[in-house]
């Protein structure tokens, strides 16, 4: 009676994935797998370019190959919270579809202005290398691209879970940078981790840790979620 009780109300049986220690282990690889795919197919029109720039594209021709990812992280990290808050078993696949197409037009509302500020400063960068401008304005232009990327970042987490106006959910991921310490720094750790994985392995095995890397952010940014949630939403 137990078990076609919970049958109708769509929770694991004794034995399915997610039920037990290893069930729940099942589950979980089970999801980042999915949604590794998910987002790598999302991504693939940027990561191919990207592929066939082979590095001797301009910054504004890497910054147009990025601008499918953000709506593809995006989509990854509603699923990862569609997994732990929908009480029926979905579909990876399914929560991804359903949060492209819910997000996608706010996320690239903050994902394109925050992509071209990143390029211009690349773009500075490079004219500095090739001697247009001291050296010494490397060091602030780094700061600057930081900076810029931990809210890029948090914006996008913001435009995935909220429905402000692009400028408050612009100016809400540029105060919590500042205004939760501890929650950038576990991004900025993040963003680190995903660099040394580009610089020692390649994009090819970045974008396969794609699923694992989304749903650290889910929890790096779990804090910064639930302020945005208790204090700047209505009950």
């Amino acid at each position: 009676m137990a078990q076609a009780g919970s049958a109708r109300s769509g929770a694991p049986l004794p034995g399915e994935p997610g039920r037990g220690a290893l069930g729940r282990t099942t589950l979980a690889i089970h999801w980042a797998l999915v949604l590794t795919v998910c987002c790598g197919v999302a991504a693939a029109p940027g990561l191919v370019a990207l592929g066939l720039l082979d590095g001797a594209a301009s910054p504004w021709a890497v910054g147009l190959a990025l601008l499918p990812v953000g709506p593809a992280v995006s989509a990854t990290l509603y699923a990862w919270r569609e997994q732990v808050r929908s009480e029926e078993h979905t579909a990876p696949w399914r929560a991804f579809r359903r949060g492209y197409a819910r997000g996608v037009v706010d996320v690239l509302r903050v994902w394109v202005p925050a992509l071209a500020v990143l390029t211009l400063i690349g773009s500075s960068a490079l004219a500095v290398l090739a001697g247009g401008a001291p050296r010494g304005y490397l060091a602030p232009l780094a700061v600057l691209a930081v900076l810029v990327l931990l809210a890029s970042i948090q914006a996008l987490v913001i435009a995935t879970f909220f429905s402000f106006r692009t400028r408050d959910a612009l100016r809400l991921a540029v105060h919590h940078v500042f205004r939760m310490p501890a929650t950038t720094v576990s991004v900025l750790a993040l963003v680190i981790c995903a660099v040394g994985v580009l610089w020692l392995a390649g994009d090819g095995v970045l974008v396969l840790l794609g699923g694992v890397f989304a749903f650290a952010l889910r929890h790096a940014d779990t804090a910064l979620v639930a302020h945005i949630e208790r204090h700047y939403t209505a009950p």
